[in-house]
Protein backbone atom coordinates (compact mmCIF):
# COMPACT_ATOMS: atom_id res chain seq x y z
CA UNK A 1 0.00 0.00 0.00
CA UNK A 2 1.27 3.48 -0.79
CA UNK A 3 0.12 6.98 0.04
CA UNK A 4 1.41 9.98 -1.91
CA UNK A 5 0.88 13.63 -1.10
CA UNK A 6 2.49 16.55 -2.86
CA UNK A 7 4.06 19.26 -0.76
CA UNK A 8 5.84 21.06 -3.55
CA UNK A 9 4.51 24.43 -2.42
CA UNK A 10 6.52 24.42 0.79
CA UNK A 11 9.89 26.18 0.67
CA UNK A 12 13.04 24.26 1.47
CA UNK A 13 15.04 24.93 4.59
CA UNK A 14 18.77 25.04 4.48
CA UNK A 15 20.52 22.24 6.32
CA UNK A 16 23.80 23.45 7.82
CA UNK A 17 26.72 21.45 6.56
CA UNK A 18 29.02 20.98 9.49
CA UNK A 19 31.78 18.51 8.70
CA UNK A 20 32.25 15.82 6.12
CA UNK A 21 29.70 13.48 7.70
CA UNK A 22 26.87 16.01 7.29
CA UNK A 23 27.92 16.81 3.72
CA UNK A 24 27.93 13.17 2.71
CA UNK A 25 24.64 12.49 4.49
CA UNK A 26 22.93 15.31 2.60
CA UNK A 27 24.02 13.90 -0.76
CA UNK A 28 23.44 10.16 -0.45
CA UNK A 29 22.21 7.21 1.48
CA UNK A 30 24.84 6.97 4.13
CA UNK A 31 25.43 3.21 4.09
CA UNK A 32 26.40 3.19 0.39
CA UNK A 33 30.10 3.66 -0.45
CA UNK A 34 31.16 6.84 -2.20
CA UNK A 35 34.35 6.78 -4.24
CA UNK A 36 35.00 10.50 -3.74
CA UNK A 37 34.30 10.57 -0.01
CA UNK A 38 37.14 11.38 2.38
CA UNK A 39 35.30 9.42 5.10
CA UNK A 40 35.12 5.65 4.73
CA UNK A 41 31.69 3.97 4.81
CA UNK A 42 31.93 2.22 8.19
CA UNK A 43 33.41 5.26 9.96
CA UNK A 44 30.72 7.53 8.53
CA UNK A 45 27.84 5.35 9.70
CA UNK A 46 29.42 5.09 13.16
CA UNK A 47 29.85 8.87 13.31
CA UNK A 48 26.19 9.50 12.44
CA UNK A 49 25.02 7.07 15.11
CA UNK A 50 27.34 8.67 17.65
CA UNK A 51 26.09 12.17 16.88
CA UNK A 52 22.47 11.04 17.14
CA UNK A 53 22.86 8.83 20.20
CA UNK A 54 20.47 9.53 23.05
CA UNK A 55 19.34 7.81 26.24
CA UNK A 56 19.19 4.00 26.35
CA UNK A 57 15.55 2.98 26.97
CA UNK A 58 14.42 6.59 27.48
CA UNK A 59 10.75 5.59 27.58
CA UNK A 60 11.37 4.08 31.01
CA UNK A 61 12.41 7.50 32.34
CA UNK A 62 9.31 9.61 33.15
CA UNK A 63 11.38 12.80 32.93
CA UNK A 64 12.20 12.20 29.24
CA UNK A 65 9.57 13.43 26.79
CA UNK A 66 8.89 11.60 23.56
CA UNK A 67 9.65 13.22 20.21
CA UNK A 68 5.94 13.89 19.66
CA UNK A 69 5.55 15.50 23.09
CA UNK A 70 8.10 18.08 21.95
CA UNK A 71 6.18 19.10 18.84
CA UNK A 72 4.96 22.68 18.73
CA UNK A 73 1.31 22.94 19.90
CA UNK A 74 0.08 23.59 16.37
CA UNK A 75 1.70 20.35 15.20
CA UNK A 76 0.50 18.15 18.10
CA UNK A 77 -3.00 17.15 16.97
CA UNK A 78 -2.24 14.00 14.91
CA UNK A 79 -4.66 11.12 15.60
CA UNK A 80 -1.85 8.59 15.67
CA UNK A 81 0.69 10.38 17.83
CA UNK A 82 -0.45 13.88 18.77
CA UNK A 83 -0.49 14.52 22.52
CA UNK A 84 -3.16 17.19 21.96
CA UNK A 85 -5.60 14.71 20.41
CA UNK A 86 -7.69 13.20 23.19
CA UNK A 87 -9.03 10.38 20.98
CA UNK A 88 -5.83 9.17 19.31
CA UNK A 89 -3.27 6.43 19.83
CA UNK A 90 -0.72 8.75 21.51
CA UNK A 91 2.19 6.82 20.02
CA UNK A 92 5.44 7.91 21.67
CA UNK A 93 8.75 7.68 19.83
CA UNK A 94 12.21 8.10 21.35
CA UNK A 95 15.73 8.43 20.00
CA UNK A 96 17.70 5.52 21.41
CA UNK A 97 21.19 4.28 20.51
CA UNK A 98 21.30 5.82 17.04
CA UNK A 99 17.76 4.83 16.03
CA UNK A 100 14.20 5.56 17.09
CA UNK A 101 11.88 3.23 18.98
CA UNK A 102 8.18 3.24 19.85
CA UNK A 103 5.97 0.64 21.51
CA UNK A 104 2.26 -0.01 21.16
CA UNK A 105 -0.03 -2.81 22.38
CA UNK A 106 -3.13 -3.25 20.18
CA UNK A 107 -6.37 -4.19 21.89
CA UNK A 108 -9.21 -6.34 20.49
CA UNK A 109 -10.79 -3.40 18.64
CA UNK A 110 -7.89 -3.49 16.18
CA UNK A 111 -8.61 -6.98 14.90
CA UNK A 112 -8.13 -7.70 11.23
CA UNK A 113 -10.03 -10.14 9.04
CA UNK A 114 -8.24 -13.11 10.61
CA UNK A 115 -8.89 -13.79 14.33
CA UNK A 116 -6.30 -12.52 16.82
CA UNK A 117 -4.33 -10.66 14.16
CA UNK A 118 -3.93 -6.89 13.82
CA UNK A 119 -5.72 -4.84 11.17
CA UNK A 120 -3.16 -3.77 8.57
CA UNK A 121 -4.32 -0.16 8.51
CA UNK A 122 -3.30 0.29 12.14
CA UNK A 123 0.16 -1.11 11.40
CA UNK A 124 0.63 1.32 8.53
CA UNK A 125 -0.47 4.22 10.73
CA UNK A 126 2.10 3.28 13.39
CA UNK A 127 4.85 3.32 10.76
CA UNK A 128 3.47 6.60 9.44
CA UNK A 129 3.63 8.44 12.76
CA UNK A 130 6.90 6.90 13.86
CA UNK A 131 8.57 7.64 10.55
CA UNK A 132 7.65 11.33 10.68
CA UNK A 133 8.94 11.55 14.26
CA UNK A 134 12.16 9.81 13.22
CA UNK A 135 12.77 12.34 10.46
CA UNK A 136 12.20 15.25 12.86
CA UNK A 137 14.48 13.81 15.55
CA UNK A 138 17.40 13.11 13.24
CA UNK A 139 17.09 16.46 11.49
CA UNK A 140 17.06 18.17 14.88
CA UNK A 141 20.20 16.37 16.07
CA UNK A 142 22.11 16.76 12.81
CA UNK A 143 21.46 20.51 12.90
CA UNK A 144 23.11 20.66 16.28
CA UNK A 145 20.00 20.95 18.46
CA UNK A 146 18.90 18.89 21.41
CA UNK A 147 15.54 17.15 21.33
CA UNK A 148 13.51 19.53 23.47
CA UNK A 149 10.41 21.74 23.47
CA UNK A 150 9.44 22.74 19.95
CA UNK A 151 12.14 20.65 18.25
CA UNK A 152 13.42 23.87 16.75
CA UNK A 153 10.09 24.22 14.94
CA UNK A 154 10.67 20.99 13.01
CA UNK A 155 7.73 18.91 11.77
CA UNK A 156 7.77 16.33 8.98
CA UNK A 157 4.79 14.81 7.18
CA UNK A 158 4.51 11.77 4.93
CA UNK A 159 4.88 12.18 1.18
CA UNK A 160 5.01 8.43 0.46
CA UNK A 161 4.98 5.29 2.55
CA UNK A 162 5.74 1.81 1.20
CA UNK A 163 4.62 -0.97 3.54
CA UNK A 164 5.43 -4.69 3.26
CA UNK A 165 3.55 -7.12 5.50
CA UNK A 166 5.96 -9.97 6.22
CA UNK A 167 3.79 -12.07 8.55
CA UNK A 168 0.53 -11.73 10.50
CA UNK A 169 0.88 -9.43 13.51
CA UNK A 170 -0.64 -10.71 16.78
CA UNK A 171 -3.15 -8.82 18.89
CA UNK A 172 -2.54 -8.21 22.60
CA UNK A 173 1.24 -8.28 22.13
CA UNK A 174 3.58 -5.32 22.57
CA UNK A 175 4.65 -4.14 19.13
CA UNK A 176 8.03 -2.47 18.73
CA UNK A 177 8.59 0.01 15.92
CA UNK A 178 12.13 1.01 14.95
CA UNK A 179 13.16 3.81 12.62
CA UNK A 180 16.50 4.61 11.00
CA UNK A 181 17.48 7.60 8.91
CA UNK A 182 18.47 6.58 5.39
CA UNK A 183 19.09 10.02 3.91
CA UNK A 184 18.41 13.69 4.58
CA UNK A 185 18.58 16.16 1.73
CA UNK A 186 17.15 19.63 2.20
CA UNK A 187 13.60 19.16 3.43
CA UNK A 188 13.36 15.53 2.25
CA UNK A 189 14.12 12.64 4.61
CA UNK A 190 14.03 8.93 3.80
CA UNK A 191 13.39 6.66 6.78
CA UNK A 192 13.59 2.84 7.02
CA UNK A 193 11.06 1.27 9.38
CA UNK A 194 10.36 -2.10 11.00
CA UNK A 195 7.57 -3.33 13.26
CA UNK A 196 8.17 -6.43 15.37
CA UNK A 197 6.29 -8.66 17.81
CA UNK A 198 7.99 -11.18 20.09
CA UNK A 199 11.30 -10.41 18.36
CA UNK A 200 9.97 -11.26 14.88
CA UNK A 201 9.71 -8.63 12.16
CA UNK A 202 6.09 -8.47 10.98
CA UNK A 203 6.11 -5.30 8.87
CA UNK A 204 8.77 -3.26 7.09
CA UNK A 205 8.44 0.10 5.44
CA UNK A 206 10.22 2.99 3.81
CA UNK A 207 9.00 6.56 4.07
CA UNK A 208 9.72 9.76 2.24
CA UNK A 209 8.99 12.54 4.72
CA UNK A 210 8.81 16.24 3.90
CA UNK A 211 9.66 19.05 6.30
CA UNK A 212 6.92 21.62 6.84
CA UNK A 213 7.66 25.27 7.52
CA UNK A 214 6.80 26.44 11.03
CA UNK A 215 4.49 29.43 11.09
CA UNK A 216 4.70 32.06 13.82
CA UNK A 217 1.34 31.00 15.34
CA UNK A 218 2.42 27.37 15.83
Amino acid sequence: MMRRISYGEFPARTLPRTGEVSRQLCRRRFWQPCANSRVDHEHEADSIETRCRHHSHPESDPTVKSIQENYLPGFAHCYGCGPANGHGHHLKSYLEDGQTVARFTPGPQYTGGFPDKVYGGLLASLLDCHGAATAAAFACKLRGHEIGPGLGGLRFVTASLKVDFKRPTPLHKELTVHGRLVSLEGRKAVVALTLSADGLVCVTGEMLAIELPASPDM
